[in-house]
């Protein structure tokens, strides 16, 4: 890892942390459940979109800037943060909201 001097390598690391932590804390605790009905997939893109954006946008300003790997690990951090929250915790809004979006 510490020999790698591509930004998107980093960027992959963290989002397959970001995406496998997310994965087990949504089997364990969320039970995320799909819906067929079609505003609430676009509902639901959207917002995850928005939450991604909202988490990552941040982070990056936060971070150093520069090119070397400590700069780029930071770079995964921040991915994999963005992704653990869009895909780790934001489902959970869908199960404390579901009484709202009855099918």
């Amino acid at each position: 890892m510490l020999y790698c001097q591509n930004v998107d390598y980093f960027r992959a690391v963290g989002l397959l942390i970001g995406v496998t932590s997310a994965f087990l804390i949504e089997e364990k605790y969320i039970h995320f459940k799909n819906t067929r009905n079609i505003k609430h997939i676009i509902l639901r893109l959207l917002g995850g979109m928005f939450v991604f954006g909202f988490v990552l946008l941040p982070l990056t300003f936060v971070f150093p800037h520069g090119s070397n790997p400590v700069v780029y690990i930071f770079r995964g951090i921040a991915h994999g943060v963005a992704f653990f929250v869009s895909m780790g915790l934001y489902p959970f809004v869908f199960k404390k909201f579901d009484r709202f979006f009855n099918e």
